[in-house]
């Protein structure tokens, strides 16, 4: 069974290489791009991506499971207050291997596909990601996330959110036994930790 997970992972692992082989010519087709928006912007006098509105609303596509790209701001949003699995991630339900990293991300589209997105900014990462608090006809998607077992709370942003009523989403989805809390996982920030220091491992030093 570890073999076969660690051959999905090496699947995994080779696809995204030859995805980023792929889209290398396609980076300087959006640098022109943006360049061409930037000129547009001074042109009109209007507003720089840089200052961004209190609230983000238009279509979204989705990035992972706690991630969305507004396609009219070309603005990316990462869901404050809860993680998911990573993209390559696997939980184990009596020993089964399953893709929580990809089961959290089809979730994240069936709730936001077709939809006007909101998302209130709360902070801005250094690499342009807007943490933001977002909803959808009024529901909260990292509150839904919760109760539906399909991420777990993460404290590093507080301010602005309902910490409390989350706490209780998903304590009631971990005795529910529902979503993620139906298997064996490792922690997401864990997971991805460890996964960072296997890979170093690997390189071979060239002195």
């Amino acid at each position: 069974m570890k073999l076969r997970t660690l051959t999905y992972l090496g699947v995994a692992g080779l696809a995204a290489v030859l995805v980023y082989q792929l889209r290398k010519d396609s980076r300087i087709e959006d640098a022109a791009r943006d360049l061409r928006q930037v000129a547009e912007v001074v042109m009109t006098g209007g507003t720089m991506p840089g200052d961004l509105p209190a609230v983000l609303r238009g279509s979204a596509r989705v990035v992972d499971g706690r991630t969305i790209q507004f396609l009219n701001l070309r603005i990316t949003v990462e869901l404050a207050g809860i993680d998911v699995c990573d993209a390559a991630q696997w939980a184990y339900f009596d020993g089964t291997p399953w893709p929580c990293g990809a089961v959290s991300t089809a979730w994240l589209v069936s709730q936001t596909l077709g939809r006007t997105v909101e998302c209130q900014t709360l902070d801005r990462r250094f690499d342009g990601t807007v943490i933001g608090r977002c909803g959808v006809d009024g529901a909260d998607i990292a509150g839904e996330a919760l109760a539906q077992g399909q991420a777990i709370i993460n404290m590093d942003t507080r301010a602005g959110l309902p910490i409390d009523t989350y706490r209780e989403l998903e304590e009631k989805a971990r005795q529910s036994r529902i979503g993620i809390w139906s298997s064996v996982f490792t922690p997401p920030a864990e997971w991805r930790k460890d996964r960072v220091n296997d890979l170093s491992t690997r390189v071979r030093r060239v002195d």
